[in-house]
């Protein structure tokens, strides 16, 4: 309201200084009050766009923090314990040692024969979680270096319901064996 009114004496001031000016012959009045009429035309619209652009600025951002906000709160279920390889329940497994919201620590094994050779790497995460679809989804990519000294990357995502491992075996310990072989979806097994 303030800025209304300022603009509008403005606007006058800026007619008077151009009567003033002019000589307030009639020819001249048609051209200053033309000048004048332009001059409080663009007054006006100078101070009516700058709030409009400000309150769209501030609508922009506050959904846009909201988001972030409910992205950022969202928290994976719980899902420490032992989860199991779905097609090699007695060789390959996941023991989730603990859970800080999204951030798991972790131990992979992978164990071949009546465990000759147990393949195993210890991890601490913390995943990216975002909502798919009714459930939370957390995943996160990793280097590792294995108990045969076998080294490479691996990419874990995490649901309440199955923890799928890719991993991608970058250099060979030499041993015959490796964390490789775990790859695969993972059944919690309490």
């Amino acid at each position: 309201m303030k800025k209304t009114i300022v603009t509008l004496i403005s606007a006058i001031m800026v007619i008077a200084m151009v009567f003033a000016l002019a000589g307030c012959n009639s020819s001249d009045d048609k051209t200053a009050e033309t000048k004048a009429t332009t001059a409080t035309q663009a007054q006006t619209e100078k101070t009516t766009d700058a709030p409009t652009q400000a309150q769209t600025e501030e609508e922009t951002q506050a959904p846009t923090e909201a988001m972030t906000e409910a992205e950022n709160s969202i928290v994976l279920p719980d899902v420490t314990g032992t989860w199991k390889h779905e097609n090699y329940p007695q060789g390959c497994s996941i023991e989730v040692t603990a859970q800080d919201g999204n951030t798991l620590s972790f131990t992979i094994y992978a164990i071949r024969g009546n465990g000759a050779q147990i393949a195993s790497c210890d991890k601490t995460v913390t995943l990216d979680v975002e909502m798919d679809g009714s459930f939370v989804r957390g995943s996160a990519h990793f280097d590792y270096t294995d108990s045969f000294l076998n080294e490479g990357t691996c990419t874990l995502s995490v649901t309440e319901n199955v923890i799928t491992l890719v991993v991608n075996q970058e250099v060979d310990g030499g041993a015959g064996w490796s964390m490789a072989h775990a790859t695969g979806d993972y059944i919690f097994a309490g």
